[in-house]
């Protein structure tokens, strides 16, 4: 059922709120995920101070937001989906490992998994603690 919730517009107060793009389910724990195709280029890959510093300044904003986002949606109940899961959690997942400093990003939304994450870090962490470990 919480599959519904990808690619959909949540609604709040009559108006667009956002959108979840993929979700995860793990005994009883939604996950709505925020992905986020940020540029990965030469100067990220060498360490050049603006390429890092304006992708970790975007990440950490997106995070903020995204937390802030999935506070309102469990919280309301935006989502008719929702029903059923008492524990909704949410994090940024990006293509690559981000290079981040802000202590907000860096939390964990759930033990093993960061509030920004890579799909590498989370398919570890799935692989991890599946079923039977969580």
């Amino acid at each position: 059922m919480a599959r519904k919730l990808i690619n959909r517009k949540v609604k709040r107060k009559g108006s667009n709120y956002t959108d979840i793009d993929a979700v995860a389910e793990l005994n009883g724990t939604l996950f709505l995920i925020d992905c986020k195709s940020k540029r990965y280029d030469e100067a990220y890959e060498t360490g050049a101070w603006s390429a890092v510093k304006n992708l970790r300044d975007a990440l950490d904003k997106d995070a903020t937001k995204w937390q802030e986002q999935i506070k309102t949606i469990a919280r309301e109940r935006l989502a008719t989906e929702l029903e059923g899961f008492n524990d909704i959690r949410g994090f940024v997942c990006t293509p690559f490992v981000p290079y981040l400093e802000n202590e907000d990003s860096l939390q964990y939304v759930i033990d093993g998994l960061r509030v920004v994450a890579s799909s590498g870090e989370f398919e570890a962490w799935i692989n991890q603690n599946g079923p039977e470990r969580v």
